[in-house]
């Protein structure tokens, strides 16, 4: 077998190897669903921070965000507005994904 020959089954076998591991690991479908993953995140935060905390901080004094909010209970101090807006975020994330599953079940 000639050098050439032996060259080019190595690479036919190691692109083989590549294929089975990517089969194997369902790569391809993770990495679409990260890149979705991060699109409705971006929409999310997007329309959360740009329609939903406008309504919210209107409400709220011109020095003190929604997110600084505070509540004391037993003379401690817990800071629940970080806290609210990342459920209202997460209810929103699952809203929009189960729309999603909506759609694409009625279109495939």
């Amino acid at each position: 077998m000639s050098q050439t020959s032996i060259n080019t089954a190595t690479r036919n076998n190691q692109k083989q190897n590549i294929s089975n591991f990517i089969a194997k690991h369902n790569i391809i479908t993770a990495t679409i669903c990260i890149i979705i993953g991060s699109c409705i995140n971006e929409l999310v935060n997007e329309f959360f921070d740009g329609v939903v905390l406008c309504v919210i901080d209107e409400k709220k004094t011109k020095d003190k965000k929604f997110e600084d909010l505070e509540i004391t209970v037993f003379k401690k101090k817990l800071r629940v507005g970080k806290l609210i807006i990342l459920i209202l975020k997460l209810f929103i994330i699952i809203f929009v994904v189960l729309i999603l599953e909506k759609v694409l079940e009625n279109t495939l």
